[in-house]
């Protein structure tokens, strides 16, 4: 996964939202260093088939500003969307 700028990920993540439908209100996101141990094992959502996404900063500073940008966007709560800050997988 290449890490994204905060801006390009708060883009591709509302894009994905208006794709999937559903209102803004009705979605969930976090921040982790390890989305898959987050989303997979932790929630058990399944990781096919369902409309997740996850996204890279490039440090945690970026990941931290998306929190801000999505706050002061949209309100939004995304379900089941987590960003992932390390660099390894």
């Amino acid at each position: 996964m290449q890490p994204l700028t905060a801006r390009d990920v708060y883009e591709e993540i509302l894009a994905h939202i208006n794709k999937q439908g559903g209102s803004y209100p009705n979605w969930y996101c976090g921040i982790t260093s390890n989305w898959v141990n987050r989303l997979v094992i932790e929630h058990k959502v399944p990781k096919e088939g369902h409309p997740y996404i996850a996204r890279q900063c490039y440090t945690s500073d970026d990941a931290l500003n998306w929190v801000a940008m999505v706050r002061q966007g949209k309100g939004i709560k995304p379900r089941f969307m987590f960003m992932r800050i390390s660099r390894e997988l």
